[in-house]
């Protein structure tokens, strides 16, 4: 008499095959997009040697007045587009943000030569989607003049700075996977006031802080303030006991600090006071408890870039790089008064990040 399985083994076997099918099908997915993204990456890099090479040919690459018109009257010649996107409306033609590795970028932060790693290039990104899916941003350089018209063997890609989505709008919309680069490194640390930066050299690259109970910077508490301080330039760090939700333990300063790269990224005294006179045409700054403050009322700060920011009231307070030693703030404001303590070190609420 033959002897059947019992429903016991059964279950056991089928919920074996289930645990390992668990932690095998997520890696054989994962091998599998990404060979198919980085198959659909060498696809389109070729395409777009391809067209820059014949465009060459053709004396098409050269002399055009900005990234617009080398895609309209050069490039969409060459390549079929089916929707283009101006620097104010990036996100229509590619995902709203992107995971870039150690940093979450915006598109729509990313409409200055210098996000794509190119200082000296004086065009615009500009945005397309191909017919193919494949979307794209795209920054052209008007100096290529080291270029050999006409010569079948450029490669025009030179050209350009390209951050592409093989992916199109669907994610992960992550770097090295369906998200890709070719003569770029993208950066939200560019200015994001144009005009401020023309009118005072000031290159404000972020703003951070939010209602005092709900920053939108991490906190960070001494003992791993400690840790780090070197690498960023601190010379101390506290512990904030000042009642305030959402900071209590930790040290805002040193946070902000950290949030903006270091403490030679977050903006000086002098800088805040050439703010001001963009804003208001005079020093707008006063004290308070050695604290500077710099008072940006709401719609003044839309003006500036377009954007709101967080706000208390209708002032905004910024840090800055001016730190003090504990033995400073004790023969100011007496022993152990960590409340000062941060307000001795710049009223550590918000700051302009600078470049």
């Amino acid at each position: 008499m033959k002897k059947a399985f019992t429903l016991a083994e059964v279950l056991i076997t089928l919920v074996i095959i289930g645990v390992v099918a668990v932690l095998v099908i997520p890696g054989v997915i994962e091998n599998y997009n990404n060979k198919s993204w980085s198959t659909a990456s060498d696809l389109f890099q070729k395409k777009l040697s391809e067209a820059t090479k014949q465009m060459n040919t053709q004396g098409q690459l050269l002399n055009y007045s900005s990234t617009e018109d080398f895609i309209n009257n050069g490039l969409s010649k060459y390549m079929k587009i089916i929707k283009k996107c101006s620097k104010d409306e990036l996100d229509k033609c590619f995902a709203s943000s992107l995971d870039y590795g150690t940093e979450v970028l915006d598109v729509d932060s990313l409409t200055a030569a210098d996000n794509f790693g190119k200082d000296d290039w004086t065009t615009e990104p500009y945005g397309v989607v191909f017919d193919n899916g494949v979307t794209a941003l795209i920054l052209y350089n008007k100096d290529c003049s080291y270029i050999d018209p006409f010569n079948n063997q450029v490669d025009g890609t030179a050209c350009l700075a390209v951050a592409y989505d093989v992916n199109g709008m669907k994610s992960p919309n992550a770097i090295n996977k369906d998200l890709r680069t070719l003569n770029a490194s993208l950066s939200k640390y560019a200015c994001i006031a144009k005009g401020l930066k023309n009118a005072t050299g000031v290159c404000v690259t972020q703003v951070l802080g939010n209602s005092m109970s709900t920053p939108n910077f991490e906190l960070l508490y001494e003992s791993d303030c400690m840790k780090i301080k070197d690498k960023y330039g601190l010379e101390y760090c506290y512990t904030y006991n000042g009642g305030i939700a959402g900071y209590d333990g930790g040290d805002p300063y040193a946070s902000l600090v950290v949030a903006c790269g270091g403490i030679n990224k977050v903006a000086s005294p002098e800088q805040l006071a050439s703010i001001a006179r963009y804003i208001y045409g005079n020093d707008s700054i006063g004290t308070n408890a050695s604290a500077y403050n710099l008072n940006l009322i709401q719609e003044r700060w839309d003006e500036l870039i377009g954007a709101r920011v967080p706000s208390i009231g209708s002032a905004y307070y910024f840090i800055t790089n001016d730190e003090k030693s504990r033995s400073e703030v004790d023969r100011n404001f007496g022993p152990e008064s960590s409340q000062y303590t941060t307000m001795q070190r710049g009223f550590a609420q918000r700051a302009f990040c600078v470049k």
